[in-house]
């Protein structure tokens, strides 16, 4: 299991079989493959949807919930996407 905190204190952990899952590695190279792309944010944000569904199956309303809670109720786009990429960049600088 991977564990670890974000910064702003979501608890997380991802099941470390996900790593070598096929469906996961090859969602997150679609993040490259959006830079120059003309709907990249569009696109952005449904990969990174994806991304969230792997990552916590479950789970993921507890991680909206967080957000929510720190944010007056809402769900940023900006603090969902920054959490997520701390989450991946976290585990690849553990594995590194």
């Amino acid at each position: 299991m991977i564990v670890g905190v974000t910064q702003s204190g979501f608890n997380y952990e991802i099941d470390e079989n996900l790593k070598n899952d096929w469906r996961f590695i090859s969602t997150l190279t679609k993040l490259k493959e959006l830079e120059d792309s003309d709907s990249a944010e569009v696109d952005f944000i449904n990969v990174m949807a994806d991304i969230e569904k792997m990552l916590f199956a479950d789970k993921g309303k507890a991680f909206e919930k967080h957000i929510a809670k720190l944010n007056e109720g809402r769900v940023p786009i900006d603090i969902v996407l920054t959490e997520l990429l701390e989450i991946i960049k976290n585990d690849e600088t553990k594995n590194s």
